[in-house]
């Protein structure tokens, strides 16, 4: 894009760049995410399957699909978020963990396996396909969901990832490192 967006309109949440640099992806509070298609100069798409916040956006490293997850408070007893898979150029999928909150999302490098943060269920190492591959916590320890992690880095080479807690902007506790 040779034209930079006004930030002072924007409420972007989460963003992504697949590796041959043709597609953006840019997710929004609203839970919209907007593709960019870079090679033509246009936003090629707007995606709407997530009810609130968009959380995070990952393109697998070969480009065919994109993950997403949402983040939000369940309205009228019903969440909307969940992790959908689309493929590289936006076309929907799957839902994956329909009504859960997640809270932050990486793929595994060199994997089809992403680790999701959830709210009720914990950290899940899953497939693009939706299996559960390994449940690391399972979130049903009350204090385990006071202090539930919400911030996620993988290392380049997949074998473990940290967490972290964030609570009201400050951090709550101390970084965890798991292995994959």
């Amino acid at each position: 894009l040779s034209k930079t967006p006004d930030l002072a309109f924007c409420n972007s949440t989460a963003v992504s760049l697949n590796r041959d640099g043709r597609f953006f992806a840019e997710g929004f509070s609203d839970g919209s995410i907007k593709l960019w298609d870079l090679k033509k100069g246009i936003m090629s798409k707007t995606l709407r399957m997530h009810s609130d916040y968009l959380q995070a956006i990952a393109f697998t490293p070969d480009g065919k699909y994109m993950i997403s997850a949402g983040y939000g408070i369940p309205k009228w007893g019903v969440s909307q978020n969940s992790i959908n898979v689309w493929t590289g150029d936006g076309r929907h999928l799957r839902t994956i963990l329909k009504g859960e909150s997640v809270t932050d999302m990486e793929l595994i490098p060199g994997t089809d396996r992403f680790v999701a943060l959830t709210i009720l269920q914990g950290i899940r190492i899953m497939t693009l396909d939706g299996k559960t591959v390994k449940v690391i916590d399972d979130a049903k320890d009350q204090k385990a969901f006071e202090n539930r992690n919400s911030l996620l880095a993988m290392n380049p080479d997949g074998s473990c990832f940290a967490t972290a807690p964030f609570t009201n902007f400050k951090m709550a506790g101390d970084v965890t490192i798991w292995k994959t």
